[in-house]
């Protein structure tokens, strides 16, 4: 059962799948006042639909701090990106579904017994359309898309000038070094990543994260030698 927009309560038939308005003085009486199940636009209209979040950030930037002592240097890049929310399909169709497959770990709080506090439902096999709203908007699945990405992280050694003199085999210069992309993100987003990534896919929607792939974390390692 939920309250609608205008104030009237809805309940479901758990026999039919169906909806009807919720009857004090009959509330086994499961129809509405036709003797039919509502229809999906009847069960939305009332003031229930509103806007839950904008999907672009509303402040964004970064920044790089370099340090250098003797021939280290280290250097880092920060961004930040925030004010947006991202509808959690992910969460919403897979990580909870209600079909006993795999789950996510959120899924072990669901509710089992009275007098039990979770704000997650009850398990009901087939039951995603009704305790998830599968295949619509809902403010349960509507998160932060705030983030701080440690972006790139760079540790260099430059050999002192003086070392390859004494060794005298003809180079110049030499520095190595390793890079560490997509090093750490903080955020509250419980999903893969708060910065969708669509990876070329042209159906994906921006703002909404539907098994989308997060940003892979890379490591390199390299030598630049001058002669």
């Amino acid at each position: 059962m939920f309250v609608k927009g205008d104030g009237k309560i809805v309940q479901r038939n758990v026999a039919t799948g169906g909806y009807s308005y919720y009857d004090a003085a009959n509330p086994s009486v499961i129809t509405n006042t036709t003797g039919a199940s509502l229809s999906a636009n009847d069960v939305a209209d009332g003031g229930d639909r509103k806007m839950l979040g904008n999907t672009n950030p509303t402040y964004f930037g970064g920044f790089t701090n370099t340090f250098k002592y003797k021939g280290l240097d280290f250097e880092v890049f920060t961004r930040f990106s925030g004010g947006n929310s991202v509808m959690n399909v992910t969460r919403q169709e897979t990580l909870l579904n209600q079909d006993f497959n795999n789950n996510g770990t959120e899924i072990l709080n669901r509710w089992t017994k009275e007098g039990q506090i979770t704000d997650v439902p009850k398990m009901y096999l087939n039951g995603n359309a009704q305790v998830n709203q599968t295949g619509n908007a809902t403010s349960r699945f509507i998160e932060s898309g705030d983030f701080i990405r440690i972006q790139n992280i760079i540790l260099g050694y430059t050999v002192p000038k003086n070392v390859l003199q004494k060794a005298n085999i003809g180079i110049s210069n030499v520095r190595v070094y390793g890079q560490l992309q997509n090093a750490f993100t903080f955020t509250k987003y419980k999903g893969l990543d708060p910065e969708l990534n669509a990876n070329g896919d042209v159906n994906q929607t921006f703002g909404l994260d539907f098994n989308t792939n997060p940003q892979f974390r890379v490591v390199t390692f390299g030598v630049n030698v001058g002669f």
